[in-house]
């Protein structure tokens, strides 16, 4: 997902440093549209000014091409503009160069969900572009500033909202790519598949929002109580990290940011198994909406 993170780069010492500073520079801002347009005269110069050439050494264009070539190989979102435009006129009137597809979203869904979920029929919306600017973000410590989309109660629109946040970690979940941040009031989750453009780095660093007066939050007990012993045993023989209280109740204690996910990969399993809601032809489901299922006919499944 990140060059930075990889134990063994597929790309020389030097390339690699070139690279490790193209995908910081790209990602560090991402818009609605395609971004970061890059030719390899631009990577030239912004690795001039960045210092990175050592004096004396001098980088062809040949290679700087290369570099551009071999990191739109190895990054889903880092693409020709041509393959955004479909032959118009690209952003900035060019017609050559790189920029960011943001609506590429393969690396991002393998990272945080696995590769079997490229095969699901239904994914989150996820973007491997916004995904790396915050995972970025989060191995400097930056602050990002991005557009949300909460999910509204009963009734309410869906409004976005601004916030601003220095990525901590990832947070597991059932079905999409959560990261806890920290605000100016503390700290929050949030859905990746969420998170709208514009995206973009502030100027303010995670030491500059830790307050040593706010308390961390405690940890917490989740725990199911079973009617009968042999389902509490079900559960133990299906999850690790489970501890059996009793016969028939089994808990686990998480720390305050994995309470919800943890609760909800509980009760999900539960329920998917009890009531199997995807065999049945209708099923009725929170939110007044309604869950049908029904076989194609053999001449309309292939039209």
């Amino acid at each position: 997902m990140l060059l930075l993170y990889e134990l063994a780069s597929p790309f020389n010492e030097k390339r690699h440093r070139r690279l490790l500073f193209l995908e910081r520079y790209v990602h560090q801002r991402i818009d609605k549209r395609a971004t970061a347009l890059i030719t390899a005269p631009d990577l030239q110069n912004l690795l001039w000014e960045a210092g990175i050439p050592e004096p004396g050494e001098r980088t062809e264009r040949r290679a700087l091409e290369r570099d551009l070539e071999g990191y739109a190989a190895y990054c889903d979102d880092f693409v020709p503009t041509r393959r955004l435009t479909g032959g118009r006129r690209p952003i900035s009137g060019s017609s050559a160069g790189y920029a960011l597809d943001v609506d590429a979203n393969d690396d991002a869904v393998r990272f945080f969900l696995g590769e079997p979920w490229l095969r699901a029929a239904v994914k989150p919306k996820l973007s491997s572009a916004i995904a790396r600017c915050f995972l970025l973000a989060m191995a400097e410590g930056r602050e990002v500033e991005f557009e949300y989309r909460r999910v509204p109660k009963l009734g309410e629109s869906w409004t976005p909202h601004r916030l601003r946040g220095v990525p901590l970690h990832t947070v597991p979940g059932l079905d999409s790519a959560y990261m806890q941040m920290l605000g100016e009031k503390g700290a929050f989750n949030i859905n990746l598949a969420r998170v709208a453009t514009p995206v973009f780095w502030t100027e303010r660093y995670a030491a500059e929002l830790q307050n040593p007066d706010v308390q961390p939050p405690s940890p917490v007990r989740i725990a199911v109580h079973f009617q009968y012993s042999d389902d509490a045993q079900a559960l133990m023989d299906t999850f690790s990290g489970l501890r059996r209280e009793d016969s028939t109740t089994v808990s686990v204690i998480v720390p305050a940011a994995l309470a919800t996910m943890t609760g909800d990969q509980l009760a999900a399993y539960l329920y998917r198994t009890r009531d199997r809601p995807g065999e049945q032809e209708s099923y009725p489901l929170a939110g007044k909406a309604l869950l049908v299922r029904k076989p194609l006919a053999d001449d309309s499944s292939s039209s």
